[in-house]
């Protein structure tokens, strides 16, 4: 099984030590099925705070970019994104003012990859399942799932 982690883990992990250990531990167990969006390395790094945040994402993300494990979302996703977005809205006018256009791109990537995205965002998640089919679990999930 691969998985794409939301930048949600990662900011947990950064800003939390114990979190960050857990974290580093469950890792240890799947790397090898790891895999990065570049959607989740843009909000990182758009995130970081200064010279040094921006240093300490590059390191946390460097051995995926290494090995070859990044993935970006492809022409399909983009438009399957847009599509989903705009039934979301449909459904649910209340959400017009809540673009969703990261996650539906971690979606559609973690689906053309196999992967399950890894993420603490439940409810935005669970949403875009309806329109876009992938799985996902919480870090917790997967630390059940790897033991």
């Amino acid at each position: 099984m691969k998985y794409l982690l939301d930048t949600n883990v990662y900011v947990a992990a950064l800003r939390d030590e114990p979190t960050f250990d857990r974290l580093v531990e469950m890792l240890a167990r799947v790397m090898p099925h790891v895999w990065l969006s570049s959607v989740v390395e843009y909000e990182l790094l758009s995130g970081a705070r200064g010279d040094t945040g921006r240093a300490a994402v590059q390191r946390l993300l460097r051995p995926l970019v290494r090995a070859g494990r990044r993935s970006a979302p492809a022409e399909a996703d983009w438009e399957r994104a847009g599509i989903a977005q705009s039934e979301i809205w449909d459904a649910m006018p209340s959400l017009r003012s809540k673009p969703l256009v990261n996650d539906l791109l971690i979606a559609c990537t973690a689906r053309r990859l196999g992967a399950k995205v890894v993420t603490e965002n439940r409810r935005d998640f669970a949403l875009i399942a309806r329109h876009i089919r992938h799985a996902w679990l919480s870090s917790a999930d997967l630390a059940v799932e790897v033991l």
